[in-house]
């Protein structure tokens, strides 16, 4: 009867130690078969197109990599997991350890003293009888993963902040060329204006009125510079490098390439790092509760420990003095005021946390991606009625001035003309920059890979 209540412990033991979850199977809320703004066909196609062909951007791309400090710090933690991986790993292997003990001894009564010499070699080995090594490895090893993970995703970000500093200094070097052009016309026309003035032609007005829009676009222009180095700056920080203000970036915005496909909601969940770092983090917490429920059971140890010792040091390495002692144990905790039992429902506790969190960065990546999806359509159908809007209204202010030459229309219908006319470029300059940064922020939402050649940086 007491064979069969034994039994009937260990088994209930063992199977308190299995894992809350499977392996192979995540715990996802309502995903959908497709996505709701784009049909895809499924296939995962590469990401970044629009860069490929940038040879700077590559160059800086490279160079951030190899040089970021965030990156670097990324590197160092997962050194730091991988090292961690290999501590826990060593705990299923025996310690040996030696020693060598020299004893010098006098007592009071007697004038003469004695040495004596000992070593020794000791061999201690854990047997793993319930798995609480294995899980307590299982859990390095999930957290190397979703380190290496997160790393990933790091990189990632990196090659999309890189890629929306660099082409919003494009955007921002358009828009002072188009200001520069902005000013000179507005000076023009102040020249112009003045000149009709001092032939009694136009009215002093029309003077005050030109040199204001001409002050307002100058200032503008110096608004616009200043902008423009704090952006070059932003850039500098992601190289790695003093933050001056020296980029070249004559360059042009790239022909978006059309959407390919983006693959399925569930084949995201699978590519994108970020969530796959959370999943590692989730299953190591799970490995972690196991360590924590097997901790509760007793500890099955073995230790073999040989010794010599004389008072003659030439004696001790003798076959005929070396003594050897084996010895086989079990510890169990008895008595700990419920800690071990806390500790376990701390873990469980933490393991529903981050499940939570898991299934939030899940759906919070659906939402990025639709968002993504549903601004891409909204500003191509923009771009194509602004690049209209912009064409009719740079001959609407050349008529405009020419009017106003022949006194068929005031000043202010000259300046609103005008400046309908900046703005539906500097309009156009801007959404050609907001379609980039909204596809690139589609291609960090799904874990687009950039992919370089490893030798590129050093």
């Amino acid at each position: 009867m007491q064979k069969k209540c034994l039994v009937l412990i260990i088994c209930a033991a063992l199977a308190g130690c299995n894992s809350t979850f499977e392996s192979n199977k995540l715990p996802h809320d309502n995903v959908p078969n497709n996505w709701f703004e784009y049909e895809s066909d499924g296939k995962v196609s590469d990401s970044w197109q629009e860069i490929n062909k940038d040879m700077h951007l590559h160059t800086l791309i490279v160079q951030s990599i190899a040089n970021n400090r965030s990156i670097r710090k990324a590197r160092l933690e997962l050194d730091i997991a991988k090292q961690q991986l290999i501590i826990e790993d060593a705990d299923f292997l025996p310690s040996l350890s030696s020693s060598f003990d020299y004893n010098k001894r006098k007592q009071a009564s007697q004038d003469s003293t004695s040495s004596s010499y000992g070593i020794g070699i000791d061999l201690k080995y854990e047997l793993d009888v319930w798995g609480k090594l294995s899980a307590n490895s299982r859990q390095a090893n999930l957290n190397y993963l979703s380190a290496l993970a997160s790393y990933e995703q790091q990189l990632i970000n990196l090659v999309t902040s890189v890629s929306k500093s660099w082409f919003s200094l494009v955007e921002s070097e358009q828009q002072i060329k188009l200001q520069k052009e902005r000013a000179e016309l507005t000076k023009q026309s102040v020249d112009i204006i003045e000149k009709g003035y001092r032939q009694g032609l136009n009215s002093a007005l029309d003077v005050y009125l030109a040199r204001t829009e001409l002050n307002n676009e100058q200032a503008k222009l110096f608004e616009l510079q200043n902008s423009n180095k704090r952006l070059q700056r932003d850039l500098k920080t992601l190289l790695a490098e003093y933050p001056d203000a020296n980029v070249i970036t004559d360059a042009d915005f790239p022909e978006l390439s059309s959407l390919n496909s983006l693959g399925l909601p569930s084949e995201v969940i699978k590519q994108k790092p970020a969530i796959q770092s959370a999943w590692f983090k989730l299953l190591a917490q799970d490995a972690a509760l196991a360590y924590a429920h097997k901790q509760r059971f007793p500890s099955f140890n073995l230790s073999l420990s040989v010794d010599s010792s004389d008072e003659k040091f030439s004696d001790v390495i003798r076959f005929d003095q070396i003594g050897w002692n084996f010895l086989a144990g079990i510890t169990a905790p008895i008595f700990n005021a419920g800690r071990l039992a806390a500790n376990e429902e701390k873990q469980r506790l933490t393991l529903k946390s981050l499940e939570l969190s898991y299934l939030e960065d899940v759906n919070s990546t659906f939402k990025d991606i639709e968002n993504s999806l549903a601004n891409e359509q909204a500003l191509i159908a923009r771009l194509k009625k602004v690049k209209h809007s912009s064409e009719n209204a740079k001959l609407a202010a050349t008529l405009s001035f020419e009017q106003y030459q022949k006194g068929l229309v005031s000043y202010t219908t000259v300046l609103d003309a005008q400046k309908r006319s900046f703005d539906a470029q500097s309009n156009f300059i801007s959404l050609n920059n907001q379609l980039l940064q909204n596809r690139f922020s589609l291609y960090q939402a799904i874990g687009g890979k950039y992919l370089i050649d490893s030798q590129e940086v050093q």
